[in-house]
């Protein structure tokens, strides 16, 4: 029934409680509660349950409980306030209240007043879903009012969808938007982001980010990189590290001051790989510091094998921008050096940029130091003045 809902075990049971809610004829199931963490769904398929029901000529209102609560005057336990949000709302077929129903919490007067309202509005043939971060036993007040449409099928979980659902559920907005990506970032994505409005975001902003690189190299189709005496030495090791098909020439690491072109530099190894059909991702130590989460001290081992899990799809990493963050970083230093040495190990090559040596991280020089060689650590200058001439 829903297009775009993809159903996994985190959502079945939502949405076949939703299938019985929406397909009922006999009256039965007037009131639905949906519940589960923020970001598994939730109000995606109340969306798809409102288009649904347009579409089947039923008069629809969603809204939320800052809105209800804004048309409350006077005594919050006077029955006139429940008739008046009656006059309000009562018009419509279906009531949709979703995102802000904890606000509630604890608020046992308005929770009895709101549970009056909707207890009188399916009396009278209505129907109401509601959606919310926490079980409905959480609003007692609320749910005394409207136990009697209470049963079994009326509360259900929904859960964040599996890393195997993710890279489904991204393959499926991929073919209803017509686009196409590469199934390397379709897992890195999935492996990176478990709430699914965050994971449909940043498919969306990797949509765009490539639509305006698409166009960009359209107007430029020319490569923007002059070499000169203070690169020649670090662009005759890229491109070795491109065009090597022995997998000896695993890792390349770049450094020097700010300034001195080594972004631009890795955005032509990245362009160059991309044409050659390599699949490539370029990120920063912060974003990888994001994925290990917290407690970085639980086993290096797992935290490299996790970070394996996100980036290994890719045949390439390019670690950009602020690697300086490792600077006494130890323990995170041993685990990107075990995740780089494991990357490398399975066929995977890195690129790093860094405005310092690779010295200043030992750690992480001890785990890789089997892959350096006098190309694979390479120092990049500012051009002189006369070359700018």
């Amino acid at each position: 029934m829903f297009e775009n809902i993809l159903i996994h075990e985190g959502n079945r049971n939502a949405v076949n409680a939703t299938n019985r809610f929406v397909d009922d004829k006999t009256g039965k199931y007037r009131f639905l509660f949906i519940y589960g963490p923020i970001g598994s769904g939730k109000t995606l398929l109340l969306d798809e349950i409102k288009n649904n029901l347009l579409e089947n000529k039923k008069t629809v209102i969603k809204t939320t409980v800052m809105d209800i609560c804004e048309k409350i005057r006077g005594n919050i336990n006077d029955d006139q306030n429940a008739n008046e949000l009656l006059s309000i709302y009562g018009s419509f077929e279906v009531l949709i209240i979703d995102e802000d129903i904890e606000l509630l919490k604890g608020k046992h007067g308005i929770q009895d007043l709101i549970g009056h309202f909707i207890k009188k509005f399916i009396e009278q043939g209505g129907k109401v879903i509601i959606a919310s971060g926490t079980e409905l036993s959480e609003y007692p007040d609320f749910m005394n009012k409207i136990e009697s449409s209470l049963d079994v099928s009326s509360m259900v979980n929904i859960y964040h969808p599996e890393v195997n659902d993710r890279y489904e559920l991204l393959k499926q907005w991929m073919s209803l938007n017509g686009d196409s990506i590469e199934d390397s970032y379709l897992w890195y994505l999935a492996e990176r982001y478990n709430i699914v409005r965050e994971l449909h975001g940043k498919l969306n902003m990797v949509l765009l980010e490539r639509q305006i690189k698409i166009k960009d190299n359209d107007e430029n189709n020319h490569s923007s990189l002059l070499e000169h005496k203070g690169n020649i030495k670090a662009v005759s090791a890229a491109k070795h590290f491109i065009d090597d098909k022995t997998d000896e020439k695993g890792l390349l690491f770049i450094y020097n001051s700010i300034g001195s072109v080594k972004t631009l530099l890795l955005d032509e190894i990245k362009n160059s790989l991309l044409e050659k059909k390599k699949t490539v991702i370029k990120t920063t130590v912060m974003d990888i510091c994001e994925c290990l989460g917290r407690d970085i001290y639980d086993s290096f081992n797992k935290h490299a094998d996790k970070l394996l899990k996100i980036y290994g799809h890719f045949n390439v990493l390019i670690i950009d921008g602020d690697f300086e963050q490792l600077k006494c970083k130890l323990y995170t230093q041993v685990i990107l050096g075990i995740f780089i040495k494991r990357l490398i190990r399975q066929g995977g090559k890195v690129v790093i940029a860094s405005s310092t040596e690779l010295s200043e991280y030992p750690d992480l020089m001890k785990k890789i130091e089997v892959y350096l060689d006098n190309f694979s650590m390479v120092k990049i200058y500012h051009p002189d003045t006369l070359l700018l001439k």
